[in-house]
């Protein structure tokens, strides 16, 4: 047996911040919206590669300090303009030989990575 894919992520989002999860990943970060079900309780969003599903819950655990997740990107500085455009603190503070990287805190409050291999470099696609 061996795994195939990574099918999905599950986050807990409190319930009063749906629609700002949904401008946040699908407006600014480029994520589909795949599905929506029972509105303002889950959003089912990312690409053909896995997704992300963020559930209603007004308690859940903490994640600890450096749990994130990380999307790569086609277009980095497009990605980089329209979040700080929204307002959001952007933090380049730990460069990735080979990639353009930065972390952003969604409105939920989970980190997000977002990073694009640089051209002729070895991690490239």
């Amino acid at each position: 047996m061996t795994v195939q894919r990574l099918h999905h992520v599950q986050l807990s989002v409190p319930s009063v911040l749906i629609d700002a999860q949904r401008q946040f990943y699908g407006e600014l970060i480029g994520l589909t919206v795949h599905q929506e079900t029972a509105p303002g309780h889950r959003l089912r969003i990312g690409t053909e590669g896995g997704r992300i599903d963020l559930v209603a819950a007004d308690t859940s655990p903490p994640l600890g300090p450096d749990a994130h997740i990380a999307l790569e990107v086609d277009d980095f500085r497009s990605v980089r303009q329209r979040l700080t455009g929204a307002g959001f603190a952007i933090d380049e503070e730990r460069p990735l030989p080979g990639y353009l990287r930065l972390y952003v805190v969604d409105p939920a409050g989970h980190r997000i990575e977002i990073l694009q291999a640089l051209p002729g470099s070895e991690l490239s696609p």
